[in-house]
């Protein structure tokens, strides 16, 4: 395999309001206030990452989350965060000709150790996952 550098790059700005019903009563009953933001859904994303291709791959990533609302009162948001992420693949051969059906991975996520919170539906909101490392070794035969 060919050595191969990538850069990857997106970025998304969003503008979701809510429109209501047409009915103030019933807007004012579901807690909808028409022209606020929609809840769970951030303004700004952005995404980089950087990889190379190879019998020694590896990339990074980094994301960027800005605020989004939790409550449908508009009276809690998160708060914005970036989130990198890093992996290693190596393949057998690299260390020795023994070893070529087999492949290393190394994943670390979360590097930053950043507190978020990831998933949120309307007035609840979970908590991202800690960092985490892991490693997989792949035997083919």
């Amino acid at each position: 395999m060919p050595h191969q550098l990538s850069l990857y790059t997106a970025y998304t700005l969003n503008n979701s309001e809510y429109v209501g019903s047409g009915d103030a009563l019933v807007d004012a009953n579901q807690n909808i206030m028409p022209g606020t933001d929609v809840t769970g859904v951030p303004d700004r994303l952005w995404v980089v990452s950087l990889d190379r291709a190879g019998p020694l791959s590896a990339g990074i990533s980094a994301k960027y989350t800005s605020p989004r609302r939790v409550s449908l009162v508009a009276d809690w948001t998160t708060d914005e965060y970036w989130m990198m992420h890093a992996y290693v693949v190596s393949s057998g051969e690299v260390l020795s000709d023994l070893l070529r059906s087999t492949t290393f991975e190394l994943v670390a996520n979360d590097l930053l150790d950043e507190a978020y919170l990831s998933a949120i539906t309307e007035n609840a909101a979970w908590l991202g996952a800690a960092r985490s490392v892991s490693m997989t070794v792949t035997f083919s035969f």
